[in-house]
């Protein structure tokens, strides 16, 4: 939660739909409430889970999902990147 603080006071706003650091910062933090069984901050996940994927969207063509989806089920590697929206949609 420091980092994400430090992201909203430190780094301009336009950066942070640019960057994917700040989408994998609001994943992280998901998977440390999801961890400490946090219910009480299921709302802010829930807000953060929306702005990872806007932000991780960003970052990849708009058919990623779908491509590395097929390459999967055609037994081709995927692109490594597909490790964090496998994270995000979990």
């Amino acid at each position: 939660l420091e980092a994400d603080q430090e992201w909203q006071s430190n780094i301009a706003p336009r950066w942070r739909d640019h960057v994917d650091n700040y989408g994998l910062l609001q994943l992280d933090i998901c998977w440390i409430y999801l961890e400490l069984e946090s219910m009480e901050q299921l709302t802010d996940a829930v807000e953060r889970l929306t702005v990872a994927e806007r932000v991780l969207r960003k970052q990849v063509h708009s058919n990623f999902v779908t491509l590395a989806l097929v390459q999967a089920e055609m037994g081709n590697p995927v692109p490594p990147l597909s490790a964090v929206f496998a994270r995000l949609f979990l």
